[in-house]
Formats: C-alpha cells, sequence, structure tokens
C-alpha cells in the first residue's frame, strides 16, 4: 500500500513538473528611458498562452492626451504593427500565434512630442519535456 502511495505521489509530481513545462514563458526587459511621461506609464503584460495564441497587454497613462506611437518589429526588424494613438489612457491587448516562431519582438513606444522612446524586448521559448516511467514487475 505504501508503495502504491510512493508511485502516486511521484507520478503526480511528474505530471505537474511536465505541465509546468509546457507552459509558454514570455519575458518582457525594459531599456533605460527618458523622462518623458508617456514613456515612463508604458508596461506590458503576458495575459496568457492559450490555444495556440500568446496575449500580451500594453498599457500607458496619457494624461495630457499627447500623441504617441507604438510599433512591433520582429527579430529581423520588419515592422509587424505601426500606428498612432492619443488615448488618456490606452490599453491594449496584442495576439500573436505560437505556431509562427514569435521568436524576439520589440515594442517601441515614441512620444511625438519630443520624440522620446522607450522599448520592450519579448523573448518567448517553449519547453517541452517528455518523461516515460517505465516499471517492470515480474509475476
Amino acid at each position: 500500500m505504501k508503495k502504491q502511495i510512493l508511485r502516486s505521489l511521484k507520478i503526480f509530481v511528474k505530471g505537474s513538473f511536465l505541465a509546468l513545462m509546457l507552459t509558454f514563458n514570455v519575458y518582457a526587459v525594459a531599456q533605460p528611458f527618458s523622462g518623458d511621461p508617456i514613456v515612463k506609464a508604458a508596461s506590458i503584460k503576458h495575459i496568457s498562452s492559450v490555444d495556440d495564441k500568446v496575449i500580451l497587454q500594453l498599457s500607458l497613462d496619457n494624461e495630457a492626451g499627447d500623441k504617441f506611437s507604438v510599433s512591433i518589429k520582429d527579430v529581423d526588424g520588419n515592422t509587424i504593427f505601426q500606428d498612432i494613438y492619443t488615448d488618456k489612457k490606452f490599453d491594449k491587448k496584442y495576439i500573436f500565434n505560437k505556431s509562427e516562431s514569435i521568436g524576439k519582438l520589440s515594442f517601441t513606444i515614441r512620444s511625438l512630442k519630443d520624440n522620446t522612446s522607450q522599448v520592450f524586448e519579448i523573448s518567448t521559448v517553449a519547453r517541452v519535456v517528455e518523461n516515460y516511467d517505465v516499471s517492470i514487475r515480474k509475476l
């Protein structure tokens, strides 16, 4: 009975570890920024990774309503997205397919008032761990 409990616990721990390793990890690293309030207020969060999609949320407070631009580039420097906004409370979600190799993306938030910017580098890493538990028992 004790062996069965220990084996069940061992399988549960391995399964939990496998589930943890299968999650999709996203890191956002902010580069140094200037004193512009628009640029300082920007933040990016990883919301979820569901149904082969990665969802990132860009938020910033723009109390003055100044113009700012958001651009997203891939690892090769190709522009994936670019737009200009004047929202005072900016909150937008961006959805990327996991099946496409996202690799590294860079989000650039630029104040058009004084041309200062903040860059977020997004690195995605997918890990798959296979674990086999083989037991042989002589009958």
